[in-house]
């Protein structure tokens, strides 16, 4: 009967083994190209530019699939109308500049229609369009968007609320740099519900080109130590 360091010895080539062909699995497909430029951004690895319509592909690692529509890349398998917009890679430190700029679709207002039906203030957190491998970057800083269902009751720190072109009782402000936890009760308004997009400028004045100019993410994972595609 083989010894225990022999059965030991034998387990730990087996999961060396399998270990070996999960890497390769992870690698992305030869004939994938190695970078392509779409509008103005250039895409390479670990991100890789994957057709429009496809709902899985070898090219690019888990998360990193950029969709490339009228020139203009996006991240990931979103809906059309729900798509993070890339401004910018910045591949020296793990870092991407984008936009969520579907958003600014909430603050058209439709001729013949009232303002309480055709503009109003977007109603879901960024966040909630950001998994792994990325995090919003603590550099950003918070565009508070309200919807509030009551005049306002004046308060101090209230001078920097600008009413949005929706009217109707909303508003945005910029206040505190993100954290995960959200600094979110000191910006609490009674009444309103409140809409968080990360920015990058201070001026709550220009919330829509705050929103076009967009918010700096992060990846710290090395795609090749376990990520896998779709």
């Amino acid at each position: 009967m083989p010894s225990p360091s022999l059965f030991l010895l034998f387990a730990c080539l087996a999961w060396a083994s399998q270990a070996a062909n999960t890497a390769a699995d992870n690698r992305p497909q030869e004939g994938c190209a190695a970078s392509t430029v779409c509008g103005k951004v250039t895409i390479s690895s670990p991100f890789a530019v994957v057709p429009e319509q496809a709902t899985e592909s070898k090219c690019g690692w888990l998360g990193f699939q950029v969709i490339c529509h009228n020139d203009t890349p996006y991240l990931g398998y979103y809906k059309p109308r729900y798509r993070i917009q890339i401004l910018d890679i910045f591949y020296g430190n793990n870092s991407l500049l984008v936009s969520d700029i579907h958003k600014l679709g909430d603050f058209i207002v439709f001729s013949g229609v009232s303002k309480e039906y055709s503009c109003h203030v977007p109603r879901t957190n960024t966040s909630s369009k950001v998994g792994l491998p990325f995090s919003i970057s603590t550099t950003n800083l918070n565009l508070f968007l309200y919807s509030c269902n009551k005049a306002l009751v004046p308060r101090d720190g209230d001078d920097d609320l600008v009413e949005t072109r929706c009217g109707n009782k909303t508003f945005a402000r910029v206040g505190g740099n993100y954290s995960d936890s959200g600094d979110y009760p000191a910006f609490y308004m009674e009444g309103c519900n409140a809409t968080v997009v990360p920015v990058l400028g201070t001026d709550a004045r220009s919330y829509e080109q705050l929103i076009r100019d967009g918010f700096l993410l992060t990846w710290q994972e090395t795609p090749s130590s376990g990520s896998r595609h779709r």
